[in-house]
C-alpha cells in the first residue's frame, strides 16, 4: 500500500517490525524504520491453553508474572530487539 503511494506509513508494533523488514527490504528498497518516530498505544497480547488443561494456563499466569515483577520480560525485549536495533 505504500509503495502504490495509498498512505505514506504501515505502523507496525516493536514485535513485528524489524522482522518484517529483513524480509521486505531487497524487494522494497525505499522502506525504511523511521527511528525518529513512536506511537504509543495500549495493546494486549494473548497466550491460550487447552481449556482442559487448567494447570497450565495456572502455571504459564505465574510465570509471567513473576518474569514482570522482576523486570526479566523487559530486559529480554531489550535484549532481543534492542541490542539488535539500535534501541536503546
Amino acid at each position: 500500500m505504500t509503495a502504490l503511494r495509498r498512505f505514506d506509513l504501515f505502523s507496525r508494533s516493536i514485535f513485528e517490525i524489524f522482522e518484517e523488514y529483513e524480509h521486505y527490504k531487497k524487494e522494497r528498497p525505499n522502506l525504511i524504520v523511521d527511528d525518529h518516530l513512536l506511537i504509543t498505544y495500549p495493546f494486549a497480547i494473548y497466550l491460550f491453553a487447552n481449556k482442559l488443561n487448567a494447570e497450565l494456563a495456572s502455571t504459564i499466569e505465574a510465570g509471567l508474572r513473576t518474569a514482570y515483577k522482576s523486570g526479566e520480560i523487559q530486559e529480554l525485549l531489550l535484549k532481543k530487539l534492542g541490542k539488535n536495533h539500535g534501541l536503546y
